[in-house]
C-alpha cells in the first residue's frame, strides 16, 4: 500500500529534520498540515518540501486526531 500526502493531512514530526546545510526544516514535536496534495512544506520557506519516502517516514507519522 502506497501512502500519499493529501491536502489537509496533518503529520507530526517526531525527529528533527535538518537540511544538508544544517538548517532546521522540521522540528520534533511540531505538527505540519499539508497545504497541497503530495507535499509537506517546511518551516524554512516555500521551496523546501517533503514527499513521502523512506526519509520522510523516519521523521513523521500521520496525525489521526
Amino acid at each position: 500500500m502506497t501512502q500519499e500526502i493529501k491536502r489537509g493531512d496533518v503529520f507530526k514530526c517526531w525527529k528533527d529534520y535538518e537540511m544538508d546545510d544544517e538548517r532546521l526544516a522540521f522540528k520534533a514535536g511540531d505538527k505540519y498540515k499539508s497545504l497541497r496534495s503530495g507535499t509537506l512544506k517546511s518551516i524554512i520557506d516555500d521551496d523546501h518540501l517533503m514527499t513521502i519516502d523512506e526519509e520522510f517516514l523516519e521523521h513523521f507519522t500521520k496525525d489521526e486526531a
